[in-house]
């Protein structure tokens, strides 16, 4: 194997050993072999375009990158023959390009859909580095300059005058699926007495406008660190498009709702994911979740239970739902 050989190899298995380690790559493996290649795919595309839009290297007026890694070349990434012969030429003035390698029998092409993808990895990876390379410890102050910045911050923060409103906070994370409203509008499906909601979706995070994370996770029924975690995981995801399948309609009394299975790479806080169909007059959203609470715990008196034959598939785009902020009930 000839010098050639082995930097174009270790530089490959770099790259695949590094993308593979990320999370979102390894969340689209484990989501293909479930059987849900198009979320897999979806995810897969983004993981790569989200590491490619970290921290972008500003460009000068000459038209380089400052701190930017090195153009990669615009031929197709081509796998390396190992059995090429020992007397190759090991050092030549240029690398010579994929179409010169393959045309002499030395390569063999990848085909463009994984050269493009692997080309995007390499470029991620090189951002990456250079990103870690920015990071440098900061200095630390002295007493000294440290009240000295205090007093400038209060200075400041007296001119400006009096504070603004405060901004909107999230209520909840949603997953909206309008289609369902198409289904429930048509005469028979639900009771006549029952009022269809106006915005089917499926609540995963419920933070009801708290302000502080403590009164959030209290909202949500779960610890801080895991609020942090489905908070940051549901806002990288606020615009995306996924696939979920109703499994079963539940009607009881108050209210009619549809149970639903999530792909696995959306997180949700909801012990049951579900959305809430119709409700009659007087009836409140809440009433779904303790509905099927009732269902999980046996109760079958009053509640008419229709499993799906076949899950029925529908899409739903993640987003956020805002309100003013409230103030803590701690």
């Amino acid at each position: 194997m000839t010098a050639a050989h082995e930097a174009i190899g270790a530089e490959e298995l770099e790259v695949l050993q590094w993308l593979l380690a990320r999370e979102g790559v390894a969340e689209a493996v484990h989501l293909a072999l479930q059987g849900w290649e198009s979320n897999a795919l979806q995810l897969l595309v983004k993981e790569v375009k989200y590491v490619l839009a970290q921290d972008p290297v500003a460009t000068p007026a000459g038209g380089e990158a400052q701190g930017a890694p090195a153009a990669l070349p615009e031929e197709p990434v081509a796998c390396v023959d190992l059995e090429a012969p020992e007397d190759a030429p090991q050092n030549e003035s240029r690398k010579r390009t994929a179409a010169e390698r393959e045309a002499d029998g030395e390569v063999e092409s990848v085909p463009p859909a994984i050269s493009d993808f692997l080309v995007d990895s390499y470029e991620a990876l090189e951002l990456e580095r250079a990103k870690k390379e920015k990071r440098k410890p900061a200095e630390k102050k002295s007493p000294e300059e440290e009240a000295a910045s205090a007093q400038v911050v209060q200075a400041s923060d007296d001119a400006a005058g009096p504070q603004q409103p405060a901004a909107p906070v999230p209520l909840y994370w949603q997953l909206s699926i309008p289609e369902i409203s198409r289904v429930t509008s048509k005469r028979g499906i639900l009771p006549s007495t029952f009022t269809p909601v106006d915005k089917p979706h499926v609540t995963l995070l419920y933070v009801g406008g708290e302000s502080t994370d403590e009164a959030a996770a209290k909202k949500a029924g779960v610890t801080v660190d895991q609020l942090r975690d489905l908070r940051e995981r549901l806002q990288s995801m606020e615009g995306d498009s996924f696939e979920v399948k109703v499994t079963q309609i539940v009607i009881e009394e108050s209210v009619a709702v549809a149970v639903v299975s999530l792909p696995p790479t959306i997180p949700c806080a909801n012990k049951f994911p579900h959305v809430t169909l119709a409700l009659q007059a007087g009836a409140v959203a809440r009433a779904s979740h303790d509905v099927l609470e009732d269902v999980q715990a046996g109760r079958t008196d009053g509640i008419n239970v229709m499993p799906l034959p076949t899950p029925r598939p529908m899409r739903g785009t993640l987003s956020v739902e805002y309100s003013s902020p409230s103030p803590s009930h701690e």
